[in-house]
């Protein structure tokens, strides 16, 4: 398995279907209707476009990370290195790479949201935050007595858990608890990260689905990401 994924990874490249933009021409009924899109509208597109990340990162040999996958398509996309995407490449990026068959209505609903100043050009960051925001807007938001129960949970497990690589987590100590979900050692905390170091075991919290919901955990981050950044440093963690 090792050998044949070496193989894939060497020799197969999302970008190699990728053309190019072309021009596409929507009249104005179809921009008047694109732009109404609610975000619940929107959201399970982009829910859509998340999910082919697993198979661009695995082609690029990169992280599936939700706060940088996006950032990581747009710097692969802009082949003239501006710095900017507009709507047709966007477009273009979404069906030839992502290979989500969304219609002009959709795309432009999408970006009309993601063009906020309606410049007709977005940077790397308000394409990276507004389809960040997008999702994290559909997750729950929970009561503040459920997150004191899931923080004790957290804490709890963490020093069950962790006592037996001898790391000496003490119960609330929240800087090391954020050390050990911290795997990258970057110093900020993505979702991914959470997700990862809850459910694992040796290390990890060995917390199950139904010890602790994956709609318990995205309330959660939702709340600890107060700011919608897509990480969190360990003052905000604590």
């Amino acid at each position: 398995v090792d050998e044949f994924m070496h193989f894939m990874k060497k020799f197969y490249d999302p970008m190699l279907a990728y053309t190019g933009p072309r021009h596409r021409e929507l009249d104005d009924e179809q921009k008047a209707t694109g732009k109404a899109m609610t975000e619940e509208q929107l959201r399970p597109l982009v829910l859509e476009m998340h999910d082919q990340f697993d198979r661009i990162c695995f082609a690029w040999d990169l992280r599936n990370a939700m706060n940088k996958n996006w950032a990581m398509l747009f710097e692969r996309l802009d082949l003239d290195g501006s710095g900017r995407l507009d709507f047709d490449e966007f477009a273009a990026a979404v069906n030839d790479v992502l290979k989500c068959p969304f219609d002009d209505v959709q795309l432009y609903g999408l970006w009309c949201f993601i063009d906020t100043d309606e410049s007709g050009e977005v940077t790397i960051k308000e394409f990276q935050s507004r389809l960040y925001i997008l999702v994290l807007s559909g997750w729950p938001i929970l009561k503040k007595k459920h997150m004191k129960r899931l923080c004790t949970k957290i804490n709890d497990a963490a020093v069950h858990e962790f006592s037996k690589d001898g790391s000496g987590i003490t119960e609330g100590n929240w800087f090391a608890i954020f050390n050990k979900f911290d795997t990258d050692e970057s110093g900020r905390l993505g979702f991914e990260e959470l997700e990862g170091v809850t459910r694992m075991r040796d290390p990890g919290l060995n917390l199950k689905e139904k010890d602790m919901s994956q709609d318990e955990l995205k309330g959660l981050w939702r709340a600890i990401d107060e700011d919608s950044s897509g990480d969190v440093t360990v003052d905000e963690f604590m």
